[in-house]
Formats: structure tokens, sequence, C-alpha cells
């Protein structure tokens, strides 16, 4: 939960050392809330896509935000809330935000590393797959095993936010 304080100009960055800080590099906005800290009330933003936010007609708008775009980059990720925070939102509102994270090395201390519930199938079948030479699997149940491995893998891998976006450019000479 952070502050709508912190969103100047209606933008922020999230990252470790960032003005939202997290523990690891976010990858993914999951959802988001606006939390009137007054009244109690909780209200559903609305998140973008990449086109959305730039097909936004003026980003100096300022009043209670209802949408927001995330944006992840290498080391940090850009929040942008639209309309931009107002005085009342400023002093008054905390925005909920719920992301997924980098995965983080097991440190020191830690029982166990967290992994997503989508990604267990796929570590255990590509596990299967980088092990059954060893354990004398055949070859063609070893090439079914890799199909099957190489399914999940991109079955999880093709998990986005960009839920029906399509982007055409122009090719580099």
């Amino acid at each position: 939960t952070y502050s709508m304080n912190l969103f100047t100009n209606g933008y922020a960055q999230m990252g470790a050392t960032s003005a939202l800080d997290t523990d690891t590099r976010p990858l993914k906005l999951i959802s988001a809330q606006r939390i009137d800290n007054t009244s109690g009330s909780i209200v559903n933003l609305e998140i973008d896509t990449r086109q959305e936010r730039f097909s936004i007609s003026s980003n100096s708008i300022e009043g209670v935000p209802t949408h927001i775009y995330f944006k992840p980059n290498p080391a940090y990720a850009d929040v942008y809330l639209w309309p931009k925070p107002d005085t009342y939102s400023k002093a008054n509102m905390s925005l909920l935000i719920d992301v997924q994270e980098e995965f983080d090395e097991v440190t020191l201390g830690l029982p166990a590393p967290f992994f997503p519930s989508e990604w267990e199938d796929t570590i255990i079948y590509q596990l299967a797959d980088r092990l059954a030479p060893n354990y004398g699997l055949p070859i063609q149940e070893r090439q079914l095993l890799k199909k099957e491995a190489d399914d999940k893998l991109r079955e999880v891998l093709g998990f986005s936010n960009e839920e029906g976006s399509v982007y055409f450019n122009v090719a580099a000479r």
C-alpha cells in the first residue's frame, strides 16, 4: 500500500530503492485498488494496456485516479495513474497494488524458494526432461516428455498483461 502523495505528476517508480519500494523487481501488475482513508471506500482501478495509455488525450488532467498503467523495465517498473492525483487524493487516499515480482534466489535462513503455482508443473517437466537420459528412458518416451515439457514452458511464458493488443513495427534495415 502506497500513499498517492508519492505519485508526482501521476507517475512513480516501483522497485528496490524506488519511491514505491519492493523487495525485488516487479514484473506484472495483477490488480490495483484506490483506498479513501477517510471514508474507507475501496475502488478497483482499471488496468490500461500500453495502447490505451498512449491514446489518452491529456495526461495533465487532475482528479481522483481511475486508471493505472504499469510498465516493467530492467531494474524497476514505471507506474502511471490517470487522472493525476488531485490535492484531495494526495492527502487522503492510498493505492493498494498487487504485483508479480521477480524470483529472488534462496538466501541463507529461508526455508525454500517461492515459485508461483503456475510454474510448478513446468519446473517438474523441465527437470524430468533434463534427467531422462541419465535414467535410461527410451528415446520415444524422451521425445514425448520433451514435447510435454516444451508445451508447459510455452504456456507459462505466454503469461502477459497485454490481453489483446497487436503492434506492427517497421523492420529495421
